[in-house]
């Protein structure tokens, strides 16, 4: 209009970035604002954009036309421009200043038909970003709007984006929650520097979880000192959305020194879930720094953290060795056990020193742990620390390190249990009931043309009652060459199992040891018991929603990957709703991780090492509650 002055009273940087050069372009240039010169003539027009908050001058003409600014109409505004401003809206409205009435008649240009939604937005370019963009934010704001077509609409938007940063940092200052969002995401892919005061001013206001998750992921894109600052406030706050959100972002961007300090003290955090996230997020910056800070908590209180932690150092391979090494010979005993556990799944011969450096240890669960270990790294090296450890003075160990020979050394093997046996013959018949307890068939088979030898371990394995290991032997004795030991064998096993009962209350072992689930199997059937085995809480649980009716009882593990004792306790009380009784047998010594167990459903705790005497009243009891309270009450 012939004569218009515009004057524009609006604190927003960024939207007026946006609405100056359109209204330059639609011939209202703004200039600031000046009263009229007494005398002189006033202009015919005035046009005052103003944004909520703003401060109006007092002494504003009577020809003024003054055009509200904000996210939704005042009921006293005659004019009004929806945030963010469109360029098409704002030229209905100019061209409309003399007709109020003609204003409201305007329509965004997005289809309101399904079916025309898709054609539209294929004509949708970075040139016309600009123009269309603006509408496309109102739209996805809208409480109104359909969000079945939300889906394809953010994808186009997140592409118009990826060209148009001033419209990105435009969507952050003036645009809906769900704008927000969208801009954010977008914002952290492109890291445009004016993008993060803003960010940081979002997030300080916001009460909405996935817009503050969104935030500060973005937030974490940049390496700013002020965006570290943040990741780390949100990361020690109390909100754990939020906290979970900054330390995968802390993880993934940066690697000072600082940041793996902070993460690797929120391993020990009082909420598990955020020490676990720290330790995943330790692990993701993948340096030497973050091994050593991951290695120095092989044994935090909460099982799903211990799990976490020993699955990414086991994970991180030989970068990880040398501090679980470390970790190892200088940690208490349960740390101790989880390094050499950690060090037998890496299956790395560079372990076998470190581990051999622990033999001697006082404690056998330490001894055990690190034949297990052995066992598992296919390597002529362990052949040596395999057979010394046949003499150890607990039975455990020796069960072990049998596994470990028939799995590794079947050949050389049987060969050395047989010299060990000829020079230490105090220590044959411990041999002979490992071979059989850990249904060490190759190392048999290795001692079979000793008709004595072969016949003790079949004997041994009939003691057993258990199905299944005396038909491992029954197989295994088919391959030996002496026709008559293999028929005397044979004859020993056939009549063990005709004499086992065909019905016998089934007790599931869960256990990630092989030589405490073969050492079960061999036991438990001697006193009246079926076992079915499972290698971690995740087998077990598959097992269990078979048929969970057919287990009288489930025997776990505490600390095993994939599932550990609590979460398998867990799944068993709340998504099968049992109560079948769960005996939890663990090396772990302190007194809260009984109470984490318990609580988690566990029905009863038994500490390793224990007698056989002691497990087997201890089953007898869960099993037989009412006979265990008349023998208490007389």
């Amino acid at each position: 209009m012939q004569g218009t002055r515009t004057h524009i009273f609006w604190d927003a940087p960024f939207g007026l970035r946006h609405l100056v050069p359109w209204l330059i372009k639609f011939g209202y240039p703004p200039s600031p604002y000046e009263k009229t010169a007494q005398g002189e003539k006033p202009n015919p027009l005035e046009i005052v954009f103003t944004g909520a908050g703003s401060l109006l001058p007092s002494d504003l003409p009577d020809n003024i036309i003054c055009i509200c600014i904000g996210a939704e109409p005042d009921r006293r505004t005659k004019y009004f421009l929806q945030t963010p401003i469109a360029p098409r809206a704002l030229a209905h409205l100019l061209a409309h200043l003399r007709c109020p009435e003609k204003i409201y008649s305007y329509k965004p240009g997005i289809p309101s038909d399904f079916m025309e939604i898709i054609p539209w937005l294929d004509s949708l370019n970075t040139g016309n970003a600009a123009i269309y963009l603006p509408e496309l934010f109102q739209y996805i704001d809208d409480e109104k709007a359909d969000t079945a077509i939300f889906p394809i609409l953010t994808d186009k938007i997140q592409t118009l984006l990826q060209q148009s940063p001033d419209l990105i940092l435009l969507g952050l200052e003036q645009g809906g929650v769900r704008t927000r969002i969208i801009c954010a995401r977008k914002a952290g892919q492109l890291v445009p520097k004016e993008a993060l005061p803003l960010l940081l001013e979002l997030l300080d206001k916001s009460h909405v979880p996935d817009e503050s998750e969104t935030l500060i992921r973005a937030i974490g894109m940049f390496s700013a000192p002020s965006a570290r600052e943040c990741l780390e406030r949100e990361a020690l706050g109390e909100d754990t959305v939020r906290a979970l959100a900054a330390i995968e972002s802390l993880g993934k961007n940066h690697t000072d020194p600082e940041t793996l300090r902070l993460l690797s003290s929120l391993i020990d955090h009082k909420e598990p879930i955020i020490a676990a996230d720290a330790a995943n997020a330790l692990a993701a910056t993948d340096t030497e720094a973050s091994h050593e800070a991951l290695a120095e908590h092989l044994h935090p209180e909460d099982a799903l953290v211990r799990k976490t932690v020993a699955t990414l150092l086991v994970r991180a391979g030989k970068k990880a060795l040398l501090p679980v090494s470390r970790a190892m010979e200088k940690g208490s005993p349960p740390e101790r056990i989880i390094a050499a556990l950690i060090l037998g799944h890496m299956g790395l011969s560079e372990a076998i020193d470190p581990l051999c450096g622990q033999l001697r240890h006082p404690d056998a669960n330490v001894r055990f742990s690190v034949c297990e270990a052995l066992g598992r790294i296919a390597s002529k090296k362990t052949f040596l620390p395999l057979i010394a450890a046949l003499g150890d003075s607990n039975q455990d160990v020796v069960c072990s390190a049998i596994t470990g020979l028939n799995y590794q050394h079947p050949k050389t093997g049987a060969n050395a249990v047989r010299q060990t046996m000829a020079a230490r013959p105090r220590i044959k018949s411990t041999l002979i009931a490992a071979i059989a307890a850990m249904q060490a068939t190759d190392l048999f088979l290795g001692l079979s043309d000793d008709r004595k030898t072969a016949k003790a371990i079949i004997q041994a394995a009939a003691e057993s009652r258990n199905p299944s290991l005396l038909h491992r032997f029954l197989k295994a004795c088919a391959s030996m060459e002496n026709p008559v030991t293999r028929q005397g064998c044979e004859s020993i096993l056939r009549k063990a199992i005709e004499e086992i009962p065909s019905e016998r209350p089934r007790i599931l072992v869960t256990d990630d040891s092989p030589t405490m689930r073969r050492f079960y199997e061999t036991l438990l059937p001697q006193y009246g018991y079926t076992v079915e085995t499972a290698r971690d809480g995740l087998n077990a649980l598959t097992r269990l929603q078979t048929d969970p009716s057919r287990f009288v009882l489930v025997l776990t593990d505490l600390n095993m990957p994939n599932k550990n004792g609590i979460e398998l306790s867990i799944s068993i009380r709340e998504k099968m709703g049992t109560e079948l009784p769960i005996l939890m047998v663990s090396t772990e010594t302190m007194e809260n991780q009984k109470k984490t167990a318990l609580q988690a459903g566990v029905t009863a705790f038994l500490r390793k090492p224990f007698t056989t005497e002691k497990l087997i009243a201890q089953i007898r009891s869960l099993l037989n509650p009412d006979k265990k309270k008349r023998k208490e009450s007389s």
